[in-house]
């Protein structure tokens, strides 16, 4: 299956997998978080995210603390999982 719609999640959820790498966070405490559901919700705020520029551009700078993402909508759940 391909088509915009499906590069397009396919490029979202790339994105959501650099910044979790970039914010160093710790994927298994993010993924036991109510048994994945705290995982899945993340994954739909950022497909429907409105500023995925802003992520992108982030990434881009090579920014490693969440201060630039003042916009995201998992920026906070990311911060409780971060690695210390």
């Amino acid at each position: 299956m391909t088509g915009p719609l499906v590069s397009q999640v396919e490029r979202r959820a790339r994105r959501m997998n650099e910044i979790i790498q970039a914010l160093n966070v710790d994927e298994v405490a993010l993924m036991r978080l109510d048994r994945g559901g705290a995982y899945a919700q993340a994954r739909t705020k950022c497909l429907r995210c409105v500023c995925p520029g802003e992520c992108l551009a982030w990434l881009d700078a090579g920014a490693e603390n969440s201060d630039g993402l003042w916009y995201c909508p998992n920026r906070e759940l990311f911060a409780k999982c971060q690695r210390r």
